[in-house]
């Protein structure tokens, strides 16, 4: 079983591990525990010696079960975007100051890294190149900045002629040069002007 954890977990040299042990180390036993378990944390910040703690049978179920828990902590997320008032939302996933970063914020940071981001990390090149050019996070990043532009035009906080276009040239460019579509933003003023036409 020696290393066969190295199959679901980035490559990391020494200097890496110590930088996200001293980011991550006092959430390990924070007072209020979050979905992962302790020795979850603590393998996965090699805090724990992997060889030690797991067989290949617990090494398959472990990261399965991380997953499905990931999963369902995102569904709560939902559950209380459906159900929070917007004073308890804020508190959550807004932020105090506008310099600030949100958690939600840094959360994308992480899933969304850029070169600059990574470099001040201090992640191996090889590391920047494995989160930079994994394809899924293009859909990922096309459908949310469209559903964050779809939500300014909207709000109504563009008001002029000129910055709605941009916003609905900036949403179709990017459907396009994903998925060779334009985007829904795009589609539902084209079915208004349609409408208009009609009547």
């Amino acid at each position: 079983m020696k290393e066969q954890y190295r199959s679901y977990l980035r490559e990391l040299n020494q200097k890496e591990i110590k930088l996200l042990n001293k980011e991550y180390k006092k959430y390990v036993k924070p007072r209020n525990l979050g979905f992962l378990t302790v020795k979850q944390k603590e393998l996965l910040l090699h805090l724990k010696h992997w060889e030690q703690e797991t067989d290949k049978g617990d090494l398959s179920n472990f990261f399965f079960d991380i997953r499905e828990k990931a999963k369902t902590a995102m569904k709560d997320f939902e559950l209380l975007c459906d159900v929070l008032t917007e004073e308890q939302l804020e508190l959550i996933f807004g932020k105090s100051k506008i310099e600030e970063q949100s958690l939600f914020s840094k959360l994308l940071s992480k899933l969304l890294p850029t070169e600059e981001q990574s470099k001040k990390k201090k992640l191996t090149k090889g590391a920047r190149l494995l989160l930079k050019n994994k394809e899924w996070r293009k859909y990922l990043l096309s459908d949310m900045i469209i559903k964050g532009l779809s939500w300014y035009y909207e709000s109504g906080i563009f008001r002029t002629h000129s910055h709605q276009r941009a916003l609905e040239d900036s949403a179709d460019a990017i459907s396009i040069m994903v998925t060779g579509e334009k985007s829904k933003l795009v589609r539902k003023i084209d079915r208004r002007i349609g409408d208009l036409i009609r009547y």
